[in-house]
């Protein structure tokens, strides 16, 4: 199994349109919207609530989630994890940029939304960076201990570079480069990548 994690808006619903192309399954015949993640899925929670276990893809994105609670997800329903891909991106530009699409509420950091209105805008950056660092340094005291196999990898490079994005992910994948291109082509538009 497959798991990508890390920090919003870095390109994982096109990481895991990647896979689909790729062969691997991604749960795309269940759940075609690649902007939601599977384990937050009605349909997902309904079966879990109702104490089925779900099947589950070999290809699984859950970004702030797995930061918090890997070990729990991986524990409850006993995945044999290969691998863990974290997505990163310059923390100014992901603070703005959760501030700019509006992606973040007082909800998000504990206060209500009353109080987090009444925040400066410098205020609500530093709230923001504060949680992205937690975050991240989360996932990495669930990572460590369990030697799990993974690796970062930086948004906008990946979508950018696709000689990065075969060097990293090639320790997965393992295929020829012609043939990760062909797909990388196919499915990756680096005109798309926002500017913020």
């Amino acid at each position: 199994m497959i798991l990508i994690t890390g920090i919003a808006h870095t390109g994982s619903s096109i990481l895991v349109s990647l896979f689909d192309e790729l062969g691997f399954s991604t749960g795309k015949e269940i759940f075609p919207d690649r902007h939601i993640e599977i384990l937050r899925d009605e349909r997902i929670q309904e079966m879990i609530n109702k104490g089925q276990v779900p099947k589950w893809p070999r290809v699984i994105k859950h970004l702030g989630g797995f930061c918090y609670n890997l070990d729990y997800h991986v524990n409850r329903w006993n995945w044999k994890v290969k691998h863990v891909i974290v997505l990163v991106r310059d923390l100014e530009t992901s603070v703005n940029r959760r501030l700019v699409k509006k992606t973040v509420n007082g909800k998000t950091f504990g206060i209500s939304n009353k109080e987090w209105i009444s925040y400066s805008e410098e205020q609500k950056k530093k709230l923001c960076r504060e949680h992205l660092k937690d975050e991240l340094g989360s996932l990495f005291f669930n990572l460590v201990p369990k030697d799990y196999s993974f690796f970062c990898m930086h948004y906008p490079r990946w979508v950018e570079d696709s000689n990065y994005a075969y060097r990293k992910l090639n320790t997965i994948l393992n295929i020829e480069y012609d043939k990760f291109m062909k797909v990388y082509t196919k499915i990756i538009d680096p005109s798309k990548v926002g500017k913020y």
